[in-house]
């Protein structure tokens, strides 16, 4: 028996904006609310469609799941925007998407920021070195604090601010990845729409992908 509709419970259509469920449920709770006369479990069908749908984390696992009920962990909604980034950049390389793999596609993006991120990663930690052996060594002759110090600290910080927001992404990256693993993707493969260039890494990319992982995993790096 398939789960009733909770967007037909408040007579939209699915996607509606959350504007439009919130002007939907205002208009039937005063027509069905008990104290008005309404029926008590029709009410509480409507509060219970609006409570899921109003509320960003159920819906995104109501719309992918169908399911509601329990409260759901955040992971879908903290993934769901990243994910539909990178579907977007990798259907911008395929304007037949019916004719590649388009779930390959999107897992070689979030590749690709793994690699990305390993480079910019080791010129922070130069960058960090190199400051760390040069904080204490400037002293300001006169009284007050020194501009070099002050440099270096905040110099510091902003390495170890872009650190922390590259594992953030990363973080984000390997779930939506993993969540990517359990679906699959219908497409026609006797014509070929993309550069293959374009639909996978190079051999030198391949390498550091591989050496990513035998340390410790590209998909789960730490700082």
């Amino acid at each position: 028996m398939s789960q009733p509709d909770l967007y037909a419970r408040l007579g939209l259509q699915r996607g509606a904006p959350l504007a439009r469920i919130k002007a939907a449920y205002r208009k039937l709770a005063m027509l069905c609310h008990p104290d008005q006369g309404g029926d008590p479990d029709e009410f509480k069908e409507i509060q219970e469609a609006y409570d899921v749908l109003s509320d960003e984390a159920q819906r995104l696992h109501y719309d992918a799941t169908g399911q509601w009920g329990k409260q759901p962990d955040n992971e879908l909604a903290e993934v769901f925007p990243f994910l539909a980034d990178m579907f977007d950049m990798a259907l911008s390389k395929a304007p037949h998407p019916e004719r590649v793999d388009m779930l390959r596609l999107t897992m070689l993006e979030i590749d690709k920021i793994f690699l990305h991120n390993d480079e910019q990663r080791r010129a922070l930690h130069v960058a960090q070195g190199r400051f760390r052996k040069a904080k204490g060594r400037a002293h300001r002759k006169s009284a007050g604090p020194s501009i070099i110090e002050m440099t270096v600290d905040s110099k510091l910080r902003d390495i170890q601010a872009n650190l922390d927001a590259m594992a953030r992404v990363e973080a984000t990256a390997a779930k939506a990845r993993k969540l990517l693993e359990d679906h699959s993707y219908i497409f026609d493969p006797g014509v070929q729409s993309v550069d293959p260039q374009q639909y996978t890494l190079q051999r030198g990319e391949l390498q550091r992908l591989a050496n990513l992982m035998a340390a410790g995993g590209v998909y789960m790096r730490r700082r």
